[in-house]
């Protein structure tokens, strides 16, 4: 669960942290206060979180075992090919 949370964390943190400067960013260009179209805010939305996910995937290659797999060969088990048929 700890090992998830090292994941989490730095993607919530980055894709927020965009989100609201993007926004922001936006509204100082308008020179308004109200709120954003929802067609700006998805895009937004949704290039905060491929730039969050583009910065984190590293940090969730790392805390991954490679191939998904625990399995070594001495614990898989062993099938004779008599058992089979």
């Amino acid at each position: 669960a700890r090992v998830t949370l090292l994941g989490i964390v730095p993607y919530s943190g980055l894709s927020f942290s965009m989100f609201e400067t993007m926004k922001a960013k936006v509204k100082d260009r308008r020179g308004g206060d109200g709120p954003l179209p929802t067609h700006e805010r998805l895009g937004m939305g949704a290039l905060s979180g491929l730039l969050a996910q583009s910065a984190t995937y590293p940090l969730d290659v790392v805390r991954r075992p490679p191939g998904g797999c625990r399995s070594t060969p001495r614990t898989l088990p062993r099938y004779k090919l008599s058992e089979a048929f």
